[in-house]
């Protein structure tokens, strides 16, 4: 939600078409000094603890098993979900 009270959108849902992985490679390219893995928490770990995901946005033993494992183009190379592989060719 917009939660500056100035805004015409005070209230409202915000959103973005902007996918993570494109979110990351922005941030990447923009801070090339900034730690990969920094940039990964501020994608993942953070927003999930402040929606209080105690079980998401991280790798530990307990937290949900989504995960996905990114080639170096930052598209997925594999996907899991709840622990199971997900199969990236299948046809929907």
């Amino acid at each position: 939600r917009n939660a500056d009270p100035a805004h015409r959108s005070f209230g409202r849902l915000a959103g973005s078409a902007l996918t993570l992985n494109a979110g990351v490679r922005n941030l990447l390219t923009w801070f090339p000094d900034w730690p990969p893995g920094d940039v990964w928490a501020m994608a993942t770990e953070n927003p999930a603890r402040l929606l209080g995901w105690r079980r998401r946005g991280h790798l530990r033993p307990g937290a949900e098993a989504d995960l996905v494992l990114w080639n170096a183009d930052l598209t997925p190379a594999r996907v899991w979900v709840g622990g199971v592989e997900v199969d990236l060719n299948r046809q929907t």
